[in-house]
């Protein structure tokens, strides 16, 4: 049933019970202001409540936030008070309700007291949680808590904007997780970073630019990381790893801490074209595909002789993207392609090869890659069309095989997913 906490104002008296509310104005008061805090039962997952407020006069403004402050929109003639159900960044089990009566209000408030009931009634609801600038999923970015908590539906007598209509008014990043939450992050807040750093070929990019993981990390005489694993594969991947930290910082750096950090990332290019050939590499597409990109960027922010060589070799790592009868490439029903990995002597397909291949294949296109636009387009697009199958609705399945058989779907946790989205993010920005 929900409860009132605590009741405090200006310009009247009041006094409250855990679902009534009493307001009595003072004489001569221009104003009158009242703070209800209203605590939900349970832990609001999966549940919306709605605030019904049985006062008499409608008051002439009103806003509602949670305890730490985050806004909920809401309508003061909307007859009832809709809280979304509560997720990460977002906890909807108490609010603060504030409301205000002008004079001419007042006249009719004051004759006698105003007695009003607070109600709170609840119903399940597979609608998302909307936040608004809260950082979470993007790279670089401080997280922080939204500015809006609110739901895409009309509740309420309040109708909230559809996220199609959002996007074409304004640049939003959109990130959806497992906790059924939809972030949005405006892109002219000072706090996000502006569209060609997060979206670019230069800078922030998915996350990476480590400065203490840098620092931290052990290398050679020269500057390759040594990594931490036995054998080539994990040490192959933990220096992948460490030239796109590097990379993201070097577009920041100057003078010598920029000649020290470039010199490291043109070592261990070359350390990986080095190794893209040995067999333990060459298994693993995912692997191959996260080479060529790194190889890519790294030419593009080194620039000269040096980086068309890395660029270059990049590209030629991924034309089998673009081949036709290739192994590694089936085609469905409807036209779309998959890029298929080995793995346990079976070929399978997962999300992150998928999206990592076509980001790899905007990369090629950005360095140079030999292909029309028009026919660019066209394969890019058979393999973008294909990602429908890896989605879970709130995340992205691991596999396929459960189109082939009868198990149960395997699905990525909410750390892989969030990934995954922020690499399609990336991929919807520069399609």
């Amino acid at each position: 049933m929900g409860r009132v906490n605590s009741v405090s104002a200006k310009g009247a008296s009041v006094e409250f019970s855990r679902r009534e509310v009493t307001v009595t104005g003072e004489d001569n008061s221009e104003n009158i202001e009242i703070n209800i805090e209203v605590h939900m039962d349970g832990d609001m997952k999966g549940v919306c409540a709605n605030i019904s407020m049985g006062w008499r006069y409608a008051p002439k403004e009103i806003e509602v936030r949670t305890i730490d402050g985050v806004l909920i929109p809401s309508n003061r003639l909307g007859g009832a008070i809709s809280v979304p159900p509560r997720v990460t960044d977002f906890d909807s089990r108490r609010v603060l309700i504030d409301a205000s009566w002008e004079k001419s209000m007042i006249q009719k408030i004051s004759s006698e007291p105003m007695v009003f009931s607070v109600s709170v009634d609840y119903e399940k609801t597979n609608d998302p949680t909307i936040l608004l600038n809260t950082g979470r999923g993007i790279g670089g970015v401080e997280r922080k808590k939204p500015e809006i908590g609110a739901m895409q539906i009309r509740k309420a007598n309040v109708e909230y904007v559809p996220k199609t209509v959002m996007a074409s008014l304004a640049q939003f990043r959109t990130r959806e997780f497992q906790d059924n939450s939809l972030h949005y992050d405006n892109f002219q807040s000072a706090n996000i970073f502006p569209r060609f750093d997060s979206y670019g070929f230069n800078g922030h990019f998915l996350g990476f630019g480590d400065q203490k993981k840098i620092d931290s990390t052990e290398r050679n005489s020269e500057g390759i990381a040594l990594g931490e694993g036995e054998g080539l594969y994990d040490r192959f991947c933990f220096v992948l790893d460490d030239i796109m930290h590097q990379l993201v910082l070097d577009y920041d750096l100057k003078g010598n801490e920029k000649k020290k950090l470039r010199k490291n990332i043109i070592s261990s290019c070359n350390w990986v074209v080095g190794n893209l050939e040995h067999p333990e590499i060459k298994s693993s597409l995912e692997v191959i595909c996260w080479a060529c990109i790194c190889l890519i960027r790294s030419g593009l922010s080194i620039g000269g002789r040096v980086g068309k060589k890395f660029s270059e070799r990049g590209m030629e790592g991924g034309a089998f993207l673009f081949a036709k009868d290739v192994d590694y490439i089936t085609t469905t029903s409807e036209g779309g392609m998959l890029v298929l990995e080995a793995a346990n002597e079976e070929e399978i397909s997962t999300p992150k090869l998928q999206l990592l291949s076509v980001m790899f294949m905007i990369h090629m296109k950005k360095a140079g890659f030999g292909i029309k636009k028009k026919e660019f387009d066209e394969i890019i697009s058979r393999y973008w069309k294909t990602l429908r199958y890896f989605r879970s609705g709130k995340g992205f399945f691991s596999n396929l095989a459960h189109l082939d058989n009868d198990d149960y779907p395997k699905i990525e946790s909410e750390n892989r997913s969030t990934f995954l989205f922020m690499i399609e993010d990336w991929i919807r920005n520069n399609l």
